[in-house]
């Protein structure tokens, strides 16, 4: 037994100091068979039994393992003179000798676990780890798991757009990723894009088109599937293009101005021109020009212009020649809304009396705007000045009548102030205007009227009663709206609130009210006054849109509080 126990410290010792784990067979020193009994029992007896019995705790395994170690080492030093006697002899003393046996494989296999396996299980949970400067293998670089930068899944680019080179020069280029992102599939398609293969030359290939760099963002914006067509789509189609006879700059315009024209085939290209050459009967050189005006007309679709050239043709009446020259002149008649198409050459024909052949010589009339043209045809006739025949005197040009800004068509045309057609417009019973400003923000007291808003009497300190009441009539006959008829509420900023305030006015009132600004804009062109007895006096001054302004403002603010809950 105590020869078993030594073979298995010499195995242990080897693994030790080898402190290798893929050992697979063990080296066996011939010194053990040379100890005397008394050493070997001295060393094994109290170590092995722990070691074979499995212990689970690792720590006091070590522990044991190193306080046997220690004492085979200093026996190891004594016994060494006695082993070098002995191996520079031929025989060994007989007390000495051991025959070796090999029942450690059987015991351990009994007690459940393999040595090679012990050994292994031994050796890494004594190991240390990985230092931070260690250098480690290829094999294992590639097995670990490295973070990545960017989410994997995001609602907006902006979160790529600092770690993608793609995005960040787009965005440099100009390129609104804010739309870009909201359209299905196109955030993903740009980030699967390189910049270098993918992007770069589609850019350099607009370049060298001709297209100008503030144009560049624009495109892309509008059309960012024109980074994933090939470039020798791109090639065939421009080069159709310029077999047409379209010169270098009107297919530079055109690209700049249609962003997916390139986006579609050459077949196409050719049935479009061949539709509007035919359909138009206008010849190959004005179908160019038509087309480079509005090179849309090959994008878009086909079902508008049918309609709108059959709306010119059926519904106003105009011949094949003057259609071509409509066409030709003002291009967007093809593309144009039918409705408000309709709705103005009405206005233009039936109420203006406007025969077709002056339409046809000023055709920019049916691309104006309907408010436009019908405020400055009533500011005409209401000055007696409506007078479109070239053949009678005091001509009104078409041109002028729909071109001109308001401060030049009150002075050249109708030989008014901008003040009269500003207080005109108040008089037009007309829907609201289909302009579209950017929305402007009053801040508006429902208990001010224009009055109360430039009363200097409420900065001043507090006076009598008879002191403010004379400062109010003095002030109130110094404003001069009373001088033509008008109220304080006549006169007032007309906001939405106040908009909506004068369509709840009874008739009569309103009536009243309208009495008063036509009569006040007649004074004003002819630069007269009222006589004193006919004035407005300030006791006669009622506000009459006071209460209706407050019930407004009341139900915007109710509106306001709902919608914020």
């Amino acid at each position: 037994m105590a020869l078993t126990c030594i073979q298995h410290c010499q195995r242990c010792t080897s693994l030790l100091r080898s402190r290798s784990v893929g050992i697979t067979t063990l080296q066996y020193s011939t010194d053990a068979q040379h100890w005397p009994a008394a050493l070997w029992n001295s060393f094994i007896v109290p170590v092995l039994p722990s070691l074979l019995q499995r212990s689970p705790n690792p720590s006091q395994t070590r522990q044991r393992w190193n306080l046997g170690v220690r004492s085979y080492c200093e026996s190891h030093a004594k016994v060494q003179p006695s082993q070098t006697k002995h191996r520079n002899t031929d025989e060994l003393p007989g007390t000495d000798m051991v025959s070796y046996q090999n029942p450690v494989s059987h015991q351990l296999i009994d007690g459940g676990m393999l040595l090679k396996e012990w050994q292994t299980a031994f050796d890494l949970d004594d190991a240390p780890g990985h230092s931070a400067l260690e250098e480690i293998s290829h094999e294992e670089a590639v097995r670990m798991d490295i973070p990545a930068a960017l989410p994997p899944v995001s609602i907006s680019l902006k979160d790529y757009v600092n770690e993608s080179e793609t995005l960040g020069k787009l965005v440099q280029l100009g390129v609104q990723l804010w739309k870009l992102e909201q359209r299905p599939n196109v955030g993903s398609m740009l980030l699967r894009l390189d910049f270098q293969t993918d992007v770069t030359p589609r850019l350099v290939f607009l370049k060298q088109l001709g297209v100008e760099d503030s144009r560049l963002g624009y495109l892309i914006s509008h059309n960012p599937f024109i980074l994933t067509e090939s470039l020798e789509n791109l090639q065939a189609r421009v080069a159709y293009l310029r077999s047409k006879k379209f010169s270098a700059e009107s297919v530079a315009s055109m690209v700049s101005r249609a962003p997916y024209l390139l986006n579609f085939s050459v077949k196409r290209m050719d049935n479009r021109l061949g539709f509007y050459q035919q359909q138009l009967g206008l010849s190959a050189q004005k179908t160019r020009d038509v087309v480079a005006r509005l090179p849309r007309l090959l994008c878009g679709s086909l079902e508008t212009v049918k309609e709108n050239l059959k709306i010119c043709k059926l519904e106003m009446g105009f011949r094949e020649n003057e259609l071509q020259h409509i066409v030709t002149v003002i291009p967007k008649v093809l593309t144009a809304n039918k409705r408000k198409l309709t709705q103005i050459f009405d206005y233009i024909h039936n109420t203006m009396n406007i025969p077709h052949d002056l339409i046809v010589k000023f055709p920019q009339v049916l691309n104006a705007k309907y408010l436009r043209i019908k405020e400055r045809h009533l500011f005409l006739q209401y000055l007696d000045k409506a007078q479109y025949d070239p053949a009678k005197p005091n001509y009104i040009c078409l041109d002028k009548l729909v071109s001109l800004p308001d401060e030049a068509f009150c002075t050249e045309v109708a030989s008014a102030t901008l003040k009269d057609f500003e207080l005109f417009q108040k008089t037009i019973v007309a829907q609201p205007r289909m302009t579209s400003f950017s929305e402007r923000h009053f801040t508006h007291n429902s208990t001010q009227t224009f009055f109360r808003q430039n009363n200097m009497a409420s900065r001043a300190p507090a006076t009598t009663g008879r002191l403010l009441v004379s400062f109010r009539k003095w002030y109130y006959n110094a404003a001069g709206f009373n001088k033509i008829g008008l109220m304080r509420d006549d006169t007032i900023h007309e906001d939405s609130d106040v908009k909506e305030a004068l369509r709840r006015l009874p008739e009569k009132v309103y009536n009243d009210r309208m009495f008063r600004l036509k009569r006040a804009l007649d004074l004003s062109m002819k630069q007269a006054v009222l006589p004193k007895e006919q004035r407005t006096q300030y006791e006669e001054d009622v506000h009459y849109l006071e209460p209706y302004l407050k019930e407004v403002i009341r139900e915007r603010k109710e509106v306001e509080e709902w919608s914020k809950k």
